[in-house]
């Protein structure tokens, strides 16, 4: 696949997810031409990677999972997310012994999210099918699934970012915007490195600074979007962050990407910053309710930063089961208007604690292996 091809298809991509979040929050006219350039995006991207990808291939995999989403949540037709998602699960599972071990791992985790999709979206049309209700009007449309699948920490930022150039580059503005967009604005008109870090999550610096209008609409994030909407908790509460614990949630995930690339001190110092916002923000949740959907989300992004970044399975279980363990015993006071979101991040919290003990049962009668000299010590965090 040449480079060409692969900034046409992330450009694409990119221009899909845009637009399905644009269609998410606008309505009438505006809705509609935005679904119909997500979808016209979609069908594009889709076409390259059926040329140029194998199925199993995480990009792949991330497009269907991506496309699906669009189909359910902006189109309101299950038949087709159903299809699309079946489609891309069932022929990557035909394939998945010449899957290549430097993708297995991100491949079966998108995989498993299209299964856990697939289950959702069957059960509710079940449930709907004696029904007679027409479908949802635009005012009715939730985005909350396509955040929990965009934010809830399960797939690497690398599939976001297509996995050539480290996170590390794209949100420090340190690689030519054509790299990600095809365009020929430079990154700093983008995204502005030298904000400190806090600032940007808190929005407390002008939209400009992030989102430049002088980038067509197409290049993913323009004007018409202020960073606030997606930065600063502006959106509603149910759609899983808010407030302070918004800010100090997003900066935890922010350094756990970084610390997905970067290597030796580097890594070091984006783990911790990460590990302390984090705990920052779970201080700050301390008085929501065990069900809430966004302390909820905390504790699965939390306890991925655990697996993946401190390589700590036990302290990544710990978290998950406590905090899935805690809603379970509230689940009958959870509230109507949370009850899909909280749900959702529940079965991925179990979904995790299932994958995370089976990989602790496989190691169990293996020789402990010390850590790459990059990897954080997870005893540092009690000092």
């Amino acid at each position: 696949m040449t480079l060409r091809k692969i900034q046409e298809l992330h450009c694409f991509m990119k221009t899909g997810d845009y637009y399905r979040y644009i269609a998410e929050i606008t309505t009438d006219e505006e809705r509609t031409q935005a679904a119909e350039n997500a979808r016209l995006a979609y069908a594009k991207s889709e076409e390259i990677c059926e040329a140029e990808l194998p199925v199993t291939h995480p990009i792949r995999l991330g497009l269907a999972l991506n496309y699906s989403v669009y189909f359910y949540e902006i189109l309101n037709s299950p038949e087709k997310a159903c299809d699309t998602a079946k489609t891309a699960f069932d022929n990557a599972i035909k394939e998945l012994d010449r899957l290549p071990e430097e993708n297995y791992k991100d491949s079966t985790l998108i995989m498993q999210l299209l299964r856990d999709n697939l289950t959702l979206w069957k059960s509710e049309k079940q449930t709907n099918e004696n029904d007679d209700e027409e479908q949802q009007e635009v005012e009715d449309i939730e985005f909350s699934q396509a955040c929990k699948l965009y934010f809830c920490g399960k797939v690497p930022a690398q599939l976001y970012f297509c996995g050539k150039v480290p996170a590390l580059l794209y949100f420090c503005g340190k690689v030519p915007l054509q790299l990600y967009f095809c365009g020929k604005v430079p990154a700093q008109l983008y995204f502005y490195g030298k904000v400190p870090t806090q600032l940007y999550f808190c929005a407390k610096v002008p939209a400009l600074l992030y989102f430049c209008a002088k980038v067509p609409a197409l290049l993913y994030f323009c004007a018409k979007v202020p960073a606030l909407l997606y930065f600063c908790g502006k959106v509603p509460a149910q759609l899983y962050f808010c407030g302070k614990i918004d800010s100090e949630h997003m900066q935890g995930d922010y350094y756990r990407y970084l610390a997905e690339f970067a290597v030796g001190n580097e890594r070091q110092e984006t783990a911790e910053c990460s590990l302390t916002s984090y705990k920052n923000a779970v201080d700050n949740a301390a008085d929501l309710p065990a069900t809430h959907p966004i302390k909820l989300g905390l504790a699965l992004n939390f306890s991925v930063f655990y697996y993946e970044i401190l390589n700590s399975a036990d302290r990544a279980c710990t978290v998950a089961k406590t905090a899935f363990d805690e809603a379970i015993q509230e689940l009958d006071s959870l509230n109507e208007e949370s009850y899909k979101d909280s749900t959702l991040i529940m079965q991925l919290l179990r979904d995790n604690l299932t994958l995370w003990t089976a990989d602790m049962s496989v190691k169990d009668g293996d020789e402990q292996v010390g850590q790459r000299p990059e990897d954080i010590d997870c005893e540092q965090e009690e000092s």
